[in-house]
């Protein structure tokens, strides 16, 4: 039993011992922790990636920086930096850290963060053309057509250019097939290779130049396909259109004849059309030699005349047809008392019955008459004159 009880005491001892250099233990570790915590960390050293650059002019390349700082710790800084380069001319470098090749030549590319500084050497190179293509390779085309060629430069650097305009076009055979900054046209049937030049390199384009098919009318239309006109206005164009069997517009190898059905409302030439009298009338237009034809219905409207002072509302026509002439009785009021009043109906005059302040007329004309003249004849001998519609 006191054997026993003195083990006990012994680790409860030990126990005591471990405490206590464990606490010690922290103590330490908490106080070089605070210490560590206070020191300052500053950046040793940059360090930029790839060691070197190669690019062509015109083309793009980058570095990247690292910050090695004092407590060995790493750290991408690529982004904060401040780049610059010490040959603008050669090469170019924005922030974070893209290069631009400018011209052949070298130049160093500076970075400074942190206070620190590191540079690298950029070399440019002039640059390389690859290869040309032009595109399409093979043109076939019809007699008097054209088609239109791209050609393409790649650079080592710069990559595809469009060089078309640049490049030097020459044919072979220009009588079959000419060529300008990469249009060729098709001049007669024929094969012919055009040659682009640029920059030492060759394209070769191969040309088949098809005899032109032979365009047929096939349909025809007029624009507009109504039209109003007015019986003292200007003549108006019609235009016609004459398509092939492919629906396209042909520009020659036809005739047109225009013609109107009521030459007394409206004549035509060459689409012009021109009023002559109120009414309507259709005019068409046909493909000489074919069955084509398109068709525009015209209307000419009266022209409005203002009404002279002298007369007290406008005079009515009363007409009666025997035949092929009509019979017609004039009449109409007066605001004054008047010397003469006479109408005139093809080419015809005949004197009115003048009774107070009304007047009245009895006239034959042919049944084609489409107006007549009033004509009144004041005390003081001036006129005023009047056209109706029959």
């Amino acid at each position: 039993m006191r054997e026993t009880s003195r083990a006990a005491r012994i680790a409860a001892v030990l126990m005591l011992a471990l405490l206590f250099l464990l606490v010690n233990c922290l103590a330490a570790a908490g106080a070089r922790a605070a210490t560590n915590g206070n020191k300052q960390v500053t950046v040793k050293k940059l360090v930029m990636s790839p060691g070197k650059l190669q690019l062509y002019s015109g083309q793009t390349g980058s570095f990247t920086v690292q910050a090695v700082y004092s407590d060995k710790t790493i750290k991408d800084v690529t982004s904060q930096a401040a780049w610059i380069s010490s040959k603008p001319a050669i090469a170019t470098v924005v922030a974070g850290g893209e290069v631009t090749a400018v011209k052949k030549g070298s130049a160093k590319i500076n970075v400074s963060f942190g206070g620190k500084k590191a540079s690298k050497t950029v070399t440019v190179k002039l640059d390389k053309l690859k290869s040309l293509t032009a595109d399409p390779s093979l043109v076939s085309i019809n007699q008097e057509e054209t088609g239109q060629v791209t050609l393409t430069a790649s650079y080592l650097g710069m990559g595809a250019v469009d060089v078309t305009n640049q490049a030097v076009w020459l044919s072979n055979k220009p009588a079959v097939a000419s060529v300008n900054k990469g249009k060729i046209t098709g001049n007669a049937p024929g094969s012919a290779k055009i040659t682009a030049s640029f920059e030492g390199k060759k394209a070769i384009v191969n040309v088949m130049v098809k005899e032109a098919a032979v365009q047929v009318p096939a349909a025809i239309t007029v624009t507009p396909a109504s039209l109003a006109l007015s019986e003292n206005g200007g003549a108006e164009t019609l235009t016609a259109n004459v398509r092939d069997e492919d629906n396209k517009i042909m520009t020659g190898g036809y005739e047109l004849d225009w013609s109107t059905d009521n030459a007394s409302v409206v004549i035509v030439g060459d689409g012009v059309v021109t009023p002559v009298a109120s009414g309507t009338a259709c005019v068409t237009v046909t493909v000489r030699g074919t069955n084509l034809s398109a068709v525009c219905d015209v209307t000419v409207e009266q022209t409005e005349q203002a009404l002279p002072e002298v007369f007290d509302g406008s005079p009515s026509v009363g007409k009666f047809l025997l035949g092929n002439t009509y019979a017609l009785t004039i009449t109409g009021k007066l605001k004054e008392p008047v010397a003469k009043v006479e109408v005139t109906v093809a080419g015809v005059t005949y004197n009115a019955t003048i009774d107070g302040a009304s007047f009245s007329c009895d006239a034959t004309a042919p049944s084609a008459a489409k107006s007549l003249e009033i004509k009144v004849t004041k005390s003081d001998s001036s006129c005023e004159s009047l056209t109706l519609s029959m």
